[in-house]
């Protein structure tokens, strides 16, 4: 666990620190890995159900076609890939900003 609290990573001084930008980016994709990984996992649980006489096979079956699949999956790529694009031209939208607006001000105290 990384604790930003105490400004030696850079988050309080405003110090850039490399491998901390670089790892975050990297980190990414982590997001859409687990959220993959966990469909999967709850969609591969609920397949014995089917095999095991709560819902016979030939029920299970769909009476789609193949061309209302291939609908249904380029629907969810066209809004997945729109929803990708919005958030990289986002992300550009906000490093073309720089972090001059994001610094937090620092106050000193005539207390010394």
């Amino acid at each position: 666990m990384v604790d930003l609290s105490d400004g030696r990573l850079g988050a309080v001084t405003g110090r850039r620190q490399p491998w901390l930008l670089k790892s975050a980016m990297y980190a990414l994709p982590a997001t859409w890995l687990a959220s993959g990984s966990g469909w999967f996992i709850s969609e591969f649980g609920d397949q014995p159900w089917i095999v095991v006489d709560v819902l016979p096979t030939w029920l299970a079956v769909s009476a789609l076609g193949p061309s209302d699949l291939a609908l249904g999956l380029a629907v969810y790529g066209l809004a997945y890939s729109g929803l990708l694009s919005l958030a990289i031209l986002l992300a550009m939208q906000i490093v073309k900003q720089g972090t001059a607006e994001l610094a937090l001000p620092v106050e000193e105290s005539g207390d010394a």
